[in-house]
């Protein structure tokens, strides 16, 4: 009987190695045979999350820049906004509006902040800003400005195609002697206007387009 019992236990033993392998083996078995397809569609998710999402510039206005000109902006209560229409042709989701610096009188200082403005008209004569549609997520020290240079303010919003806008900047700082200059072209099809509080506007030109560099995508 011990001869018999010690073999039954060698061969239950045995018995449960081999039940342990195919357990694993089946365990196994989806990886073995689906492992490469699995890997490459899960390589495929984690490239399109590490993908670079190009930058591109939709709006680069005016479109010939030929007839510059140029105005004050923030050396008094009065100019402490201004806003330049544009309108879109194809929809996208601006991401950045560039303003042009056409130079800096004196020392300028303050935080400059940027807005995309809803119209109030069907034409740049009868339009301007009417309510703040969205607000830039990052602001500029007007001391860190030399002039002749585009500053870039970030957003997240999507605009519709062929629709008109007004991109608007403001100075919480404002001085006479110190004061920041604004690059427009004076023959253009839009309009450019101020302002003292953001919600009263005072014509600048209404045959002028303020430089703007509206981009949408991954931009730096």
């Amino acid at each position: 009987m011990g001869i018999g019992y010690a073999l039954l236990t060698v061969g239950l033993m045995h018995h449960r190695k081999i039940m342990k392998k195919l357990i694993l083996l089946i365990l196994l078995l989806p990886a073995l045979c689906f492992g490469g397809p699995i890997q490459d569609a899960h390589k495929k998710v984690i490239a399109r999350k590490n993908a670079t999402v190009t930058c591109t510039v939709e709006l680069d206005l005016p479109s010939t820049k030929d007839n510059q000109g140029s105005s004050n902006f923030a050396n008094d209560a009065g100019m402490d906004w201004a806003a330049g229409r544009f309108t879109t042709v194809g929809a996208f989701t601006c991401t950045q509006i560039e303003f042009y610096v056409d130079s800096v009188v004196g020392s300028p200082t303050g935080t400059l902040t940027a807005y995309i403005y809803s119209k109030t008209g069907a034409t740049a004569a009868d339009d301007e800003p009417n309510a703040s549609l969205a607000t830039s997520s990052n602001t500029i020290e007007a001391e860190t400005l030399t002039g002749t240079e585009y500053i870039v303010f970030t957003f997240n919003y999507a605009l519709s195609a062929t629709e008109s806008y007004w991109a608007v900047i403001y100075s919480n700082a404002q001085a006479w002697d110190n004061y920041i200059v604004l690059r427009f072209d004076s023959t253009d099809v839009e309009r450019v206007m101020y302002g003292g509080d953001g919600g009263t506007w005072l014509n600048r030109d209404n045959t002028s387009q303020l430089y703007l560099k509206l981009s949408s995508g991954g931009c730096p």
